[in-house]
């Protein structure tokens, strides 16, 4: 054991420290504690709260959509798609017709965007499909040939939309008659509602076929984007150049990162400004290790004299006091950092490691909170790093603690 390590184990582990220097040294260990763990809480949800926005987000949208711009829209559109499916990580590609229509209810009319889908292609990768809250995915028309239609659940229950009622949807595009130009205007069966879990489609958004869609913005036999969805969507980038490419002149491409840069860029933003604030309270806290060690070098006065008396020099006497400090702020850190973890883990529903028994007492303080969740804790050997089922809080504690011993603060 080196020299300097060994005087900065003794002055760590002495008793007889000032009283102040303790009280000094119990607020900085707070403080610091405070900080990181409110620091790995904070992260560890922002993080979380981004990755679940966007597994929702990439499950109803497509990853890739492939446009004509210019041009009334894409006309050989199924020989594209086939052509198109076979690149390099597609998984799958639909065609589908956007348009912005007026949709009129009992007396009610708001303007929606309706997306003229193949069903039996798009239930297959898009998820607001799979999540119906009521009615069925049926897009068959009724005993008098009126197409069906499916809402969101937030536009369903602010006009009280339930399946079996019948809308009229009203598109910009119309057609000349003998007293002019007439918008188009179709009725549409409810057939069930939708749930995606974003508020904008649900409440701005609708699925019919996609002879329905053409039918209502008569273009005919066209389709304005091609979807695509890939096995990796963060490879999105580099798989649209190899879909322009392959698609030719007069096509563009654009991506789910692109369609959504400003969301995810305040995302990214408010992790950003969490940290930053979060971060400058733990290093105001941590300034607090400075007056330790500056009120330990002169309480150690003599001592240093000592030490310089036996033949220690400068660099030696320097070291001793950053072994020290580097000690308390590991003790500082170590354990919030778990605590933070614990808490993260804890929110989310998942398994709790305890090994000590202060990690117990913070059990059972969690069981009071929500029997449940504290009910599925577990035992964590830490030589191994195996996590071995318990339910007796207690016995685990007693069984991560060695015999004799108390655990770190």
């Amino acid at each position: 054991m080196r020299f300097e390590w060994f005087v900065a184990q003794r002055y760590l582990r002495s008793p007889y420290r000032p009283a102040v220097l303790r009280l000094v040294t119990l607020f900085s260990m707070v403080g610091v504690a405070a900080g990181v763990t409110t620091l790995v809480i904070a992260l560890s949800m922002n993080t979380g709260f981004r990755e679940t926005l966007q597994d929702r987000l990439l499950g109803v949208t497509a990853h890739i959509s492939l446009t004509r711009p210019g041009s009334s829209g894409i006309r050989n559109y199924e020989d594209m798609a086939a052509k198109l499916s076979g690149a390099t990580g597609v998984r799958s590609v639909t065609p589908a017709v956007y348009q912005t229509v007026l949709l009129s209810f009992a007396g009610q009319a708001r303007g929606v965007v309706t997306k003229g889908i193949d069903p039996e292609r798009e239930r297959k990768s898009d998820e607001a499909l799979q999540r119906l809250s009521a009615g069925s995915l049926d897009f068959s028309p009724d005993a008098d040939g009126i197409d069906a239609l499916l809402v969101g659940k937030q536009l369903a229950e602010e006009w009280k939309v339930s399946p079996g009622d019948y809308v009229t949807l009203t598109s910009p595009q119309g057609r000349l008659t003998p007293f002019g130009l007439m918008p188009r205007t179709r009725r549409f069966r409810v057939s069930g509602v939708f749930d995606s879990g974003f508020y904008d489609y649900d409440e701005n958004w609708c699925f019919m076929t996609l002879a329905a869609a053409q039918g209502l913005s008569g273009a005919g036999d066209l389709v304005n984007v091609l979807e695509f969805r890939l096995n990796q969507p963060e490879r999105a980038g580099k798989i649209a150049e190899q879909v322009k490419q392959a698609a030719g002149q007069g096509f563009a491409t654009t991506t789910w990162m692109e369609e959504n840069r400003a969301l995810f860029r305040a995302l990214r933003l408010e992790k950003l400004v969490t940290a930053i604030f979060i971060g400058l309270i733990t290093f105001v806290a941590g300034l607090n290790i400075l007056v330790v060690l500056s009120m330990t070098v002169t309480d150690k006065a003599r001592d240093i004299a000592i030490l310089r008396s036996m033949g220690a020099r400068r660099e030696q006497i320097r070291t001793i006091f950053l072994w020290q400090g580097t000690g308390n702020q590991y003790r500082r850190d170590r354990h919030p950092h778990r605590a933070g973890h614990r808490l993260r883990v804890f929110v989310r529903g998942g398994e709790l490691p305890f090994d000590s028994p202060r990690s117990a007492s913070v059990c059972r303080a969690l069981r009071a909170f929500s029997p449940e969740r504290a009910r599925r804790s577990v035992d964590y050997d830490r030589s191994a790093g195996d996590l071995r089922g318990g339910d007796d809080f207690a016995g685990a504690s007693r069984s991560s603690t060695p015999a004799g011993g108390n655990s770190a603060v």
